[in-house]
């Protein structure tokens, strides 16, 4: 039997659930509206111990750059370390995706606190003791967390979903992009000056203390809703999953530009080369320029969450597009304009991919969101390792500034491929 086209399906379907949705006693959350989330406890917690959980990485993910950097001075060397840190996201997320549904979010996430914190720990002992450790160990260390983010991804996903509930889901999203925007504005700059002034051993040491917080929420403040579970086996979660996203016109769409997406989330291939061969910027004017797509990626979130219930999937397109000409705005200026250019790209881009995560999410059945979601965080980071190769052999081979045009072309294509599906099936995703 074939599955169902999911253009139609709606937050208020149920499909495939074995039972409706659980409602929590009277709170916050059921009476606040797209501001008023935070005003929950439980959910507010939750919001900065991931803002800290995620500007910690970050934080890390500039040391380590910049450390295989000055030992490589190659962009396929630092494409290779995204390879090694979202590879594993790549090969299990749909697996992951399934093993989320099958035993919830929570208890999947307190074991990639606590995994995470000993991965983190370990890099920066060994970094601190070595002084500039071999980029074998770095690799391998990545390798080792990347595998703790492919179950981390599919869970902070859905988190969301059980803390807030399916009514405040758009602007839970946007919320939950607001925090990682947040993060992105506030790690690269710690991290920036860490690493300039206490070197990058501190950087993985700070990453590796940002894991606290999330889990003592978790504990505290168990989150409130219970979707429905699949009851199927594990091959046949992944199975269902993968035939929904593949049959949905505009999940197919939304990752499709996900992938593309990621040549901005993961910068690491092309940005430590771009700002020390074309700008000429030290390893603090990295961080900087880093730092501006966070600072641009928080207005790009907020605008996502309130922008209208009506044509989303039509403001995608604009958004992938816009995306595109912030991009070759970055990549073709002079110094002077990478940097505002980087905070424009920033916010088309986060804008892009909250507003793409909200209609996934939408599209998918209650009781497949979690291996939905998994093919999410399949594309979104895991394609970094092949996009990541692709921009990084372009920067040694043509230059830096080439990358930014290769994913200028990139992202325009993909908007003009997506425009007839999302824009015609963009308002029946919408609660």
């Amino acid at each position: 039997m074939t599955a169902p086209e999911v253009t139609m399906i709606r937050p208020d379907c149920q499909t495939g659930s074995t039972a409706p949705e659980s409602a929590p006693p009277t709170s916050a959350v059921s009476r606040s509206g797209r501001g008023g989330l935070l005003r929950e406890r439980d959910y507010r917690s939750w919001f900065f111990a991931q803002i800290l959980s995620s500007a910690g990485l970050q934080t890390q993910n500039i040391g380590a750059a910049w450390l295989v950097y000055l030992q490589t001075h190659s962009g396929l060397a630092l494409a290779l370390l995204i390879v090694a840190g979202q590879g594993p996201g790549l090969l299990l997320s749909l697996f992951t995706g399934t093993v989320v549904d099958r035993l919830g979010p929570r208890a999947v996430l307190l074991c990639t606190q606590i995994a995470a914190l000993v991965a983190s720990g370990s890099l920066g002992v060994i970094t601190l003791a070595s002084g500039a450790p071999d980029v074998r160990i770095i690799y391998a260390l990545t390798f080792v967390a990347g595998v703790i983010t492919a179950f981390d991804g599919p869970a902070r996903q859905l988190i969301v979903v059980q803390y807030v509930g399916r009514e405040h889901l758009p602007q839970a999203i946007g919320l939950y992009e607001v925090s990682l925007s947040l993060a992105r504005m506030t790690g690269p700059a710690i991290g920036g000056v860490l690493l300039g002034t206490l070197g990058p051993a501190v950087c993985f040491l700070v990453n590796a203390i940002t894991y606290l917080p999330p889990a003592l929420v978790l504990l505290r403040y168990p989150p409130r809703f219970s979707p429905p579970r699949h009851a199927a086996a594990p091959r046949r979660r992944v199975r269902d999953a993968v035939r929904v996203a593949l049959r949905s016109p505009p999940i197919r769409s939304c990752l499709l530009l996900a992938v593309v997406s990621t040549t901005l989330v993961s910068t690491t291939s092309y940005f430590p080369q771009f700002a020390s061969e074309s700008l000429h910027l030290p390893s603090a004017g990295y961080g900087a320029l880093v730092a501006c797509l966070g600072v641009g990626s928080l207005p790009g979130a907020i605008l996502a969450s309130k922008l209208g219930r009506r044509d989303r999937g039509r403001r995608v397109v604009f958004a992938a597009a816009a995306t595109g000409l912030a991009t070759l705005i970055t990549g073709l200026g002079p110094a002077a304009l990478a940097f505002p250019g980087a905070v424009l790209c920033g916010m088309c881009s986060i804008c892009l991919i909250a507003l793409a995560n909200t209609v996934t999410q939408l599209a998918s059945p209650d009781d497949l969101r979690g291996g939905i979601m998994g093919a999410w965080t399949m594309v979104m980071p895991g394609m970094g390792p092949i996009t990541g190769i692709g921009v990084g052999s372009i920067a040694d081979h043509w230059g830096p500034r080439w990358s930014f045009v290769v994913i200028a072309i990139c992202f325009t294509a993909c908007a003009a491929a997506c425009w007839r599906p999302l824009n015609r099936t963009g308002d029946r995703t919408e609660p």
